[in-house]
């Protein structure tokens, strides 16, 4: 999943087309997923969320953290820091990460220059990304990463601190669990 570049392992960053699913597809296996997702309200503030489950679709834990005032794309990146920062201490080397926002991918991908508004935030993601875990970085669509949607939303009543959720939450089980079901249908019957 990566590429050396000037004698430095260098992510790879695409587009994976099958993410076009709405379902929940699961990475392949040695590999953990991490959805991230933001919400932002028409106040201007804002919160994000994801989850990180394993290549058989078994939560890791999630997360959810308020922002307070931010852009859109701002908190998306906040996400993407945050799950990466996750399977970093969790100390998960294979990362498929999952974000509904083109325009933050395409911010990591490339060389924003130091006069980006957002600069600071990009370089944050990009040493994540090159700090000896493997990543691959996915646009999906927002029913793919409902879960994350979810978590992102119920992140602003919650404070500043990142809140780790160690077991399905609440507030998206009823997703994981559709999620869940959907993924042990697609799977061949054992022999």
């Amino acid at each position: 999943m990566e590429e050396v570049e000037k004698g430095r392992l260098k992510p790879r960053i695409f587009i994976n087309q099958q993410s076009r699913s709405r379902q929940w597809i699961p990475p392949e296996a040695g590999t953990i997923r991490v959805d991230v997702d933001a919400s932002v309200l028409e106040n201007g503030q804002a919160a994000c969320g994801g989850m990180i489950m394993d290549d058989q679709g078994r939560w890791i834990t999630g997360f959810k953290k308020c922002l307070g005032v931010l852009p859109v794309v701002a908190t998306e990146l906040v996400a993407i820091h945050i799950g990466l920062e996750a399977c970093k201490s969790f100390q998960l080397p294979n990362v498929q990460l999952c974000s509904g926002s083109m325009e933050a991918i395409n911010m990591i991908s490339r060389d924003s220059g130091a006069n980006h508004p957002l600069y600071n935030e990009i370089e944050r993601v990009k040493h994540l990304l090159h700090d000896g875990q493997n990543v691959q970085v996915n646009y999906s669509i927002r029913e793919a990463i409902q879960c994350a949607d979810i978590l992102a939303k119920a992140g602003h009543p919650v404070g500043p601190q990142t809140v780790l959720v160690t077991g399905i939450d609440p507030t998206c089980r009823r997703r994981f669990m559709e999620d869940f079901q959907g993924l042990r249908r697609t799977k061949d019957p054992p022999n």
